[in-house]
């Protein structure tokens, strides 16, 4: 059972590595389940729709995606608060169990109504994992555990995007071989679906028997919580701008690198794998073994000038070259910068907020984060069917920019970004002399 930390009192305990797995597990599992969709969204269409139009397919496979995406917009602040006020473990229980059942009706819609019905409701419940997720972790780590698992946050999230695709294709193709009796259009798109409302559900069943995410909303006014500054407050609007932008960097990156490679380059689509596999696992390296040494060497400051520096310097040269390794570079380079980017900002808004809203502060970011990846991805989408080999200039210039501003912000007096005031650093207890 989680205890809030009263005056005078010892540190929470450290989370365990048991309930790190439960905590994680959900994250993971929801991130396999988007990038499971991703293979088989046409032939879940084509058979909801019976439409044989490709134009058609591919108009609503953008249209499920942004019903999905949508959801997160608009539930993630409402978890956030649930979180702050019932705690992490009810979100998670309630988001596990949503997000299966609305999966399993999804591999058993019947119609494109059905399928956007399905896809939106997954995408609310599953809202509420990130807000819980992190408030939970800022609860009962301090210091240097508190950036560690942060950081990992994110990297379970790439880890189940990266596995989800697999998956698919390999359930896929057990259950469209000819030797399996009872395959058909339904189960060779619906099974892999319900694969992962399967791990869904249990995970729900380990939320609920590890007690992860528990404590006792009567007590937190006991905590030696510190009502938030105005200069905290504005720190906060301020990360949640930066993270606004970093997103849409990253959406744009996603959707402008799959069509500058397929429609000018004419690349295949398994070079194009690779290359998003690069992605994620320079990421993955970044976020699990980097991240602590970076943020002592330059700060939370130079992490987030840095990352938008580094995306910055990636996009204005991809645009340019077609060879794939000096692409496979740049796209490195990008990865870098977001990979550390992302960590960065989540622990700077646990940061700047008191610590009976976490969950509050998280959902919103989690939901303007999601709100500006589906702006690049549809934004870039629309430069390139007008300026195809101008829109990474474009997105390289609105990194720099975002750059040069968190630069700027970070040296004037008084203004802090992402950075906790000194005394209200010295109030906390912290694993280490950590820089910020």
């Amino acid at each position: 059972m989680l205890e809030p930390m009263r005056a005078g009192a010892s540190p929470h305990r450290p989370l365990t590595a048991g309930e790190l797995t439960l905590l994680f597990s959900p994250l993971f599992t929801v991130a396999l389940g988007y990038g499971a969709v991703l293979p088989i969204l046409p032939s879940i269409l084509e058979r909801v729709h019976a439409a044989g139009v490709q134009g058609a397919v591919a108009l609503h496979a953008g249209l499920l995606s942004g019903f999905y995406i949508g959801a997160f917009v608009i539930a993630a602040p409402l978890w956030g608060k649930v979180t702050d006020l019932r705690g992490p473990r009810t979100v998670l229980l309630i988001g596990l169990l949503g997000y299966a059942a609305a999966t399993v009706w999804f591999g058993f819609a019947a119609s494109l109504e059905a399928a956007y019905a399905a896809r939106f409701v997954a995408g609310s419940f599953a809202a509420g994992l990130l807000p819980a997720t992190s408030a939970m972790i800022v609860a009962r780590c301090q210091g240097e555990a508190r950036a560690r698992h942060l950081a990992w946050v994110s990297t379970a999230s790439i880890a189940g995007f990266l596995v989800g695709p697999a998956l698919t294709g390999w359930v896929h193709d057990f259950v469209a071989d000819p030797k399996v009796q009872w395959a058909g259009a339904l189960h060779a798109t619906a099974v892999p679906i319900w694969t992962t409302g399967a791990l869904a559900l249990a995970c729900a069943v380990g939320v609920a028997w590890g007690g992860v995410g528990s404590w006792n909303p009567d007590d937190r006014e006991e905590t030696t919580a510190t009502p938030t500054s105005p200069t905290r407050r504005n720190a906060a609007r301020r990360i949640l701008l930066f993270s606004v932008v970093g997103a849409f960097g990253l959406g744009s990156f996603e959707v402008g690198l799959s069509l500058q490679s397929q429609q000018l380059w004419r690349w295949s689509a398994s070079a194009l794998g690779w290359l998003f596999a690069i992605c994620s696992l320079v990421m993955l390296t970044i976020q699990l073994g980097l991240f602590a040494r970076l943020r002592h060497l330059v700060g939370l400051n130079g992490l987030v000038i840095g990352g938008f520096a580094a995306m910055a310097t990636g996009f204005t040269f991809l645009g340019g070259t077609s060879a794939y390794f000096l692409v496979a570079l740049l796209v490195m380079l990008i990865a870098s910068g977001s990979g550390v980017l992302l960590p960065t900002l989540s622990l700077a808004m646990s940061d700047q907020v008191d610590g009976s809203k976490v969950g509050t502060a998280i959902g919103y970011q989690n939901a303007v984060s999601n709100l500006g990846q589906a702006a690049g991805s549809a934004g870039v989408g629309l430069l390139f069917s007008v300026l195809p080999r101008a829109s990474f200039a474009v997105m390289a210039a609105l990194m720099f920019v975002a750059a040069v501003s968190a630069w700027l912000i970070a040296r004037l007096p008084g203004s802090l970004l992402g950075v906790a005031a000194p005394a209200l650093q010295s109030s906390q207890p912290v694993d280490g002399n950590v820089r910020r």
